[in-house]
Protein backbone atom coordinates (compact mmCIF):
# COMPACT_ATOMS: atom_id res chain seq x y z
CA UNK A 1 0.00 0.00 0.00
CA UNK A 2 1.03 3.30 -0.82
CA UNK A 3 2.04 5.95 2.04
CA UNK A 4 1.70 9.61 1.78
CA UNK A 5 5.51 9.96 1.98
CA UNK A 6 6.46 7.63 -0.59
CA UNK A 7 3.67 9.13 -3.18
CA UNK A 8 4.81 12.79 -2.01
CA UNK A 9 8.69 11.85 -2.63
CA UNK A 10 7.76 9.85 -6.30
CA UNK A 11 5.88 12.78 -7.65
CA UNK A 12 8.90 15.17 -6.79
CA UNK A 13 11.30 13.20 -8.17
CA UNK A 14 9.03 13.18 -11.10
CA UNK A 15 8.92 16.72 -11.76
CA UNK A 16 13.11 17.21 -10.58
CA UNK A 17 12.25 18.98 -7.44
CA UNK A 18 14.28 19.44 -4.30
CA UNK A 19 13.27 19.22 -0.88
CA UNK A 20 15.27 22.50 -0.50
CA UNK A 21 13.31 24.44 -3.34
CA UNK A 22 9.62 22.61 -1.87
CA UNK A 23 10.90 24.00 1.73
CA UNK A 24 12.05 27.79 0.26
CA UNK A 25 8.90 27.95 -1.93
CA UNK A 26 6.61 27.16 1.08
CA UNK A 27 8.22 28.96 3.81
CA UNK A 28 8.41 25.33 5.85
CA UNK A 29 11.41 23.68 7.99
CA UNK A 30 12.45 20.92 5.73
CA UNK A 31 13.40 18.73 8.73
CA UNK A 32 9.59 17.81 8.95
CA UNK A 33 9.48 17.31 5.07
CA UNK A 34 11.66 14.97 5.31
CA UNK A 35 9.68 13.59 8.30
CA UNK A 36 7.22 13.35 6.00
CA UNK A 37 8.79 11.78 3.01
CA UNK A 38 10.07 8.96 5.78
CA UNK A 39 6.91 8.52 7.61
CA UNK A 40 8.84 9.95 10.91
CA UNK A 41 5.84 11.61 12.37
CA UNK A 42 6.40 12.10 15.67
CA UNK A 43 9.32 14.50 14.50
CA UNK A 44 6.42 16.68 13.45
CA UNK A 45 5.32 18.82 16.85
CA UNK A 46 1.60 17.39 16.78
CA UNK A 47 -1.06 15.67 14.49
CA UNK A 48 -2.81 18.61 13.57
CA UNK A 49 0.11 20.29 11.75
CA UNK A 50 1.40 16.88 10.33
CA UNK A 51 -1.93 17.44 8.22
CA UNK A 52 -1.40 20.75 7.55
CA UNK A 53 2.21 19.95 5.98
CA UNK A 54 0.78 17.08 4.00
CA UNK A 55 -1.75 19.22 2.31
CA UNK A 56 1.03 22.25 1.42
CA UNK A 57 2.70 19.63 0.58
CA UNK A 58 0.20 18.11 -1.68
CA UNK A 59 -1.01 21.47 -3.35
CA UNK A 60 2.27 22.28 -4.62
CA UNK A 61 3.44 19.28 -6.03
CA UNK A 62 -0.44 19.18 -7.82
CA UNK A 63 -1.66 16.21 -6.09
CA UNK A 64 -5.31 15.65 -4.38
CA UNK A 65 -4.73 17.15 -0.92
CA UNK A 66 -7.80 15.44 0.49
CA UNK A 67 -6.88 11.95 -1.16
CA UNK A 68 -3.64 12.35 0.49
CA UNK A 69 -4.82 13.14 3.98
CA UNK A 70 -7.65 10.10 3.47
CA UNK A 71 -4.67 7.84 3.09
CA UNK A 72 -2.67 9.40 5.95
CA UNK A 73 -5.58 8.35 8.24
CA UNK A 74 -6.15 5.11 6.60
CA UNK A 75 -2.32 3.92 7.82
CA UNK A 76 -2.58 5.28 11.20
CA UNK A 77 -3.67 2.47 13.83
CA UNK A 78 -6.80 3.03 16.14
CA UNK A 79 -5.27 4.43 19.31
CA UNK A 80 -3.22 8.00 19.19
CA UNK A 81 0.26 7.03 18.20
CA UNK A 82 1.49 10.37 17.37
CA UNK A 83 3.86 11.46 19.82
CA UNK A 84 5.60 14.36 19.16
CA UNK A 85 9.58 13.68 19.56
CA UNK A 86 9.61 16.62 22.08
CA UNK A 87 7.74 14.65 24.86
CA UNK A 88 9.78 11.31 24.43
CA UNK A 89 12.83 14.18 24.79
CA UNK A 90 11.08 15.26 28.32
CA UNK A 91 10.04 11.96 29.83
CA UNK A 92 13.97 10.55 28.63
CA UNK A 93 15.57 13.79 30.53
CA UNK A 94 13.01 13.54 33.41
CA UNK A 95 14.66 9.62 34.46
CA UNK A 96 18.35 10.65 34.35
CA UNK A 97 19.30 11.28 37.77
CA UNK A 98 20.07 14.54 39.38
CA UNK A 99 23.38 13.63 40.86
CA UNK A 100 25.85 14.90 37.98
CA UNK A 101 24.55 18.57 38.41
CA UNK A 102 26.12 18.76 42.07
CA UNK A 103 29.42 19.22 41.07
CA UNK A 104 28.08 22.22 38.55
CA UNK A 105 26.62 23.83 41.56
CA UNK A 106 29.18 23.50 43.66
CA UNK A 107 31.72 25.56 41.22
CA UNK A 108 29.16 27.62 40.60
CA UNK A 109 28.83 28.63 44.63
CA UNK A 110 32.67 29.32 44.51
CA UNK A 111 32.85 31.58 41.74
CA UNK A 112 29.67 33.50 43.21
CA UNK A 113 31.86 33.92 46.36
CA UNK A 114 35.14 34.85 44.45
CA UNK A 115 32.69 37.35 42.40
CA UNK A 116 31.16 38.75 45.61
CA UNK A 117 35.07 39.31 47.34
CA UNK A 118 36.42 41.28 44.37
CA UNK A 119 33.56 43.32 44.08
CA UNK A 120 33.15 44.52 47.63
CA UNK A 121 36.97 44.80 47.21
CA UNK A 122 36.49 47.07 44.00
CA UNK A 123 33.85 49.28 46.25
CA UNK A 124 36.02 49.87 49.23
CA UNK A 125 38.61 51.75 46.76
CA UNK A 126 36.31 53.50 44.65
CA UNK A 127 35.06 56.04 47.88
CA UNK A 128 39.28 57.03 47.89
CA UNK A 129 39.71 57.51 44.65
CA UNK A 130 36.48 59.59 44.00
CA UNK A 131 37.34 61.79 47.14
CA UNK A 132 40.54 62.61 45.68
CA UNK A 133 39.48 63.54 42.35
CA UNK A 134 36.47 65.79 44.06
CA UNK A 135 39.15 67.64 46.20
CA UNK A 136 41.36 68.01 42.47
CA UNK A 137 38.07 69.30 40.96
CA UNK A 138 37.54 72.18 43.79
CA UNK A 139 41.02 73.01 43.90
CA UNK A 140 41.11 73.81 39.52
CA UNK A 141 37.62 75.81 40.33
CA UNK A 142 38.68 77.80 42.80
CA UNK A 143 41.91 78.76 41.01
CA UNK A 144 40.17 79.83 37.21
CA UNK A 145 37.96 82.34 39.18
CA UNK A 146 41.01 84.15 40.54
CA UNK A 147 42.98 83.95 37.36
CA UNK A 148 39.80 85.05 35.31
CA UNK A 149 39.40 88.40 37.88
CA UNK A 150 42.14 89.28 37.90
CA UNK A 151 42.87 90.76 34.38
CA UNK A 152 39.38 92.72 35.40
CA UNK A 153 40.90 94.48 37.82
CA UNK A 154 43.86 95.92 35.88
CA UNK A 155 41.87 96.96 32.90
CA UNK A 156 41.86 100.90 32.18
CA UNK A 157 38.05 102.78 32.03
CA UNK A 158 37.56 103.42 28.27
CA UNK A 159 35.29 105.76 26.66
CA UNK A 160 31.51 105.23 27.95
CA UNK A 161 30.42 104.68 23.81
CA UNK A 162 32.43 101.37 23.62
CA UNK A 163 31.40 99.77 27.06
CA UNK A 164 27.77 100.48 25.47
CA UNK A 165 28.21 99.31 22.00
CA UNK A 166 30.69 95.75 23.86
CA UNK A 167 27.03 95.43 26.29
CA UNK A 168 24.76 95.66 23.07
CA UNK A 169 26.97 93.07 21.05
CA UNK A 170 27.42 90.94 24.18
CA UNK A 171 23.24 90.57 24.52
CA UNK A 172 22.78 88.19 21.69
CA UNK A 173 25.43 86.11 21.71
CA UNK A 174 24.06 84.54 24.59
CA UNK A 175 20.47 84.43 23.19
CA UNK A 176 20.86 82.79 20.00
CA UNK A 177 22.17 79.31 21.26
CA UNK A 178 18.77 79.53 23.35
CA UNK A 179 16.36 80.33 20.39
CA UNK A 180 18.45 77.33 17.63
CA UNK A 181 17.40 74.87 21.00
CA UNK A 182 13.39 76.01 20.75
CA UNK A 183 13.31 75.59 16.85
CA UNK A 184 15.07 72.39 17.25
CA UNK A 185 13.00 71.22 19.50
CA UNK A 186 9.99 72.42 17.88
CA UNK A 187 11.33 70.46 14.85
CA UNK A 188 12.13 67.83 16.09
CA UNK A 189 8.57 65.94 17.08
CA UNK A 190 7.18 66.97 13.14
CA UNK A 191 10.07 65.04 11.91
CA UNK A 192 8.61 61.92 13.97
CA UNK A 193 4.69 62.52 13.26
CA UNK A 194 5.68 60.60 9.24
CA UNK A 195 6.27 56.68 10.80
CA UNK A 196 3.43 54.76 10.83
CA UNK A 197 4.30 50.47 11.91
CA UNK A 198 1.17 48.42 11.44
CA UNK A 199 0.56 46.20 14.76
CA UNK A 200 -1.11 42.30 14.57
CA UNK A 201 -2.05 40.37 17.32
CA UNK A 202 -2.76 36.14 17.15
CA UNK A 203 -4.44 34.46 19.52
CA UNK A 204 -4.75 31.21 19.41
CA UNK A 205 -8.42 29.49 20.33
CA UNK A 206 -7.25 25.91 20.12
CA UNK A 207 -3.86 24.16 19.47
CA UNK A 208 -2.74 26.03 16.67
CA UNK A 209 0.43 26.43 14.38
CA UNK A 210 1.62 29.46 12.56
CA UNK A 211 3.65 31.32 10.19
CA UNK A 212 4.16 34.89 9.63
CA UNK A 213 6.13 36.67 7.07
CA UNK A 214 6.88 40.51 8.53
CA UNK A 215 7.65 42.85 5.31
CA UNK A 216 10.25 40.86 3.11
CA UNK A 217 11.74 39.07 6.12
CA UNK A 218 12.22 35.54 6.24
CA UNK A 219 8.46 33.82 8.02
CA UNK A 220 8.88 32.83 11.95
CA UNK A 221 6.90 30.21 13.07
CA UNK A 222 4.98 29.17 16.45
CA UNK A 223 3.05 26.19 18.13
CA UNK A 224 0.51 28.04 20.55
CA UNK A 225 -1.91 26.30 22.53
CA UNK A 226 -5.43 27.29 23.90
CA UNK A 227 -5.12 31.09 25.66
CA UNK A 228 -1.90 31.87 23.59
CA UNK A 229 -0.89 34.44 21.82
CA UNK A 230 1.84 36.33 20.05
CA UNK A 231 1.96 40.12 19.30
CA UNK A 232 4.15 41.75 16.37
CA UNK A 233 4.67 45.02 14.42
CA UNK A 234 5.53 45.47 10.95
CA UNK A 235 5.99 48.30 8.31
CA UNK A 236 4.36 47.30 5.15
CA UNK A 237 2.93 44.02 5.71
CA UNK A 238 1.90 40.59 7.41
CA UNK A 239 2.02 37.33 5.56
CA UNK A 240 0.30 34.85 7.60
CA UNK A 241 0.14 30.66 7.62
CA UNK A 242 -1.76 28.62 9.72
CA UNK A 243 -2.86 24.71 9.98
CA UNK A 244 -5.92 24.97 12.09
CA UNK A 245 -8.08 28.62 10.66
CA UNK A 246 -10.80 27.78 13.58
CA UNK A 247 -8.68 28.29 16.32
CA UNK A 248 -6.60 31.09 14.64
CA UNK A 249 -8.19 34.75 15.76
CA UNK A 250 -6.31 37.87 14.52
CA UNK A 251 -6.56 41.33 15.74
CA UNK A 252 -5.09 43.77 13.19
CA UNK A 253 -4.23 47.75 14.09
CA UNK A 254 -6.55 47.01 16.75
CA UNK A 255 -9.52 45.51 14.98
CA UNK A 256 -11.08 42.36 15.99
CA UNK A 257 -10.84 40.44 12.68
CA UNK A 258 -12.40 37.04 14.12
CA UNK A 259 -11.25 33.87 13.17
CA UNK A 260 -9.30 33.14 9.59
CA UNK A 261 -11.94 29.86 9.01
CA UNK A 262 -13.51 26.97 10.37
CA UNK A 263 -11.19 24.24 12.87
CA UNK A 264 -8.98 21.82 11.05
CA UNK A 265 -8.93 24.48 8.03
CA UNK A 266 -5.63 25.57 6.22
CA UNK A 267 -6.01 29.39 6.01
CA UNK A 268 -2.66 31.91 3.88
CA UNK A 269 -3.34 35.38 4.29
CA UNK A 270 -2.41 38.78 3.66
CA UNK A 271 -2.44 41.83 5.79
CA UNK A 272 -1.31 44.84 4.22
CA UNK A 273 -1.76 49.16 5.28
CA UNK A 274 -4.43 49.45 3.71
CA UNK A 275 -6.19 47.24 5.97
CA UNK A 276 -7.21 44.65 3.04
CA UNK A 277 -7.59 40.79 3.67
CA UNK A 278 -6.32 39.02 0.47
CA UNK A 279 -6.23 35.30 0.42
Amino acid sequence: MDTPGYILKTERERQRKSLEEIAGTLKLNIEYLKAIESEQYQNIPAEIYTKAYLRFYARELGLDSDHIIQIYHNQLPSSSAHKPASAQKSLSEGQKPRYPLKPFIIIAAVVFFILLIVFLARFRETPVETASEKMEQKATETTEPKMKEEPQLKEEPGPPGIKEQAKQEHIPETKEPELINKDLQEIAPVQGQGSKTLSLTVNAKDTVWISVGIDSNEPKEWLLKNGENVSLTASEKFIIKTGNAGGTQVIFNGKDMGVLGQKGEVSDIVLAGSGDRRP
